[in-house]
């Protein structure tokens, strides 16, 4: 696969190969000749509500730990992710949700298993959980 970073500092530079991927601080754009686009958004947790009705994103990667009790902060986020939309989570977050949240779990679960190496556990590997917006 061949990547064509285009830099903001080198606006006038063309783009060479099947991926163009244009970086700013906070979103990284590829898109191919298809139009089809691969775009990767780092925000702040506070604002990601505000991504998901902007974008109505495919995948999330929600790589953050919590206190259980903040996943009602979160609700509203994972309410208005798009159906079919794949999260992948550090957490349980079936287990948080039906702890704390009374109405019923939007997500189905990908994989019973989703053990990855860390740099935090080289060993056993880290739990991950895969979920798929219903």
């Amino acid at each position: 696969m061949h990547l064509s970073f285009l830099e903001p500092e080198n606006p006038g530079q063309e783009p060479e190969g099947p991926f163009i991927v244009r970086k700013t601080p906070s979103r990284t754009l590829a898109t191919t000749p298809s139009a089809r686009t691969l775009e990767f958004r780092l925000t702040d947790i506070v604002d990601i509500l505000h991504v998901v009705h902007a974008m109505l994103p495919e995948v999330v990667i929600f790589n953050v730990c919590h206190a259980p009790e903040l996943i009602a902060h979160f609700q509203p986020f994972f309410e208005a992710l798009p159906s079919g939309c794949r999260i992948v989570t550090y957490e349980d977050l079936e287990t948080l949700w039906n702890d704390v949240i009374k109405t019923p779990f939007p997500f189905q679960k990908i994989t019973q298993e989703s053990r990855f190496y860390t740099t935090w556990d080289r060993n056993d590997g880290h739990q991950f959980y895969l979920w798929k917006k219903r």
